[in-house]
């Protein structure tokens, strides 16, 4: 089930991030490039011991991608890639915590057998 949350900024909404992350917690964040962007900036410079393990975030006037993107840590090592791979959605792992932006990705992405700790579709109103 989908917890729905509506943050006032990017920094409030970041600060769960944070959070999930320091209680040793993968996560995963499905949204548009843009805010892939500035997750990954901001987590970055909140963390140093964050190994980059693989970042693939083409502008979409470079390759025509304007599909989702998903960020994930696992075990202090941060992705960021495409969220679709031959026009098919892929599935982020089962252990982590998922947070949708709501008003991009599309219902794809739901996978009945598919649960994971906790679910949140989000946006942010700024």
């Amino acid at each position: 089930m989908m917890i729905k949350k509506s943050y006032n900024d990017f920094d409030t909404f970041m600060q769960d991030i944070i959070d999930v992350y320091l209680e040793n917690e993968g996560f995963s964040v499905l949204c548009d490039y843009k805010l892939a962007c500035k997750i990954i900036k901001k987590f970055l410079s909140f963390d140093d011991k964050t190994k980059i393990n693989s970042i693939s975030l083409d502008p979409p006037e470079w390759n025509g991608y304007g599909g989702e993107f998903v960020v994930s840590t696992f075990e202090n090592e941060l992705f960021c890639e495409r969220a679709r791979r031959d026009d098919k959605p892929i599935i982020v792992g089962d252990e982590s915590i998922v947070f949708v932006q709501r008003d991009f990705v599309g219902k794809d992405f739901i996978d009945e057998d598919y649960v994971p700790k906790l679910y949140f579709g989000f946006t942010i109103n700024e």
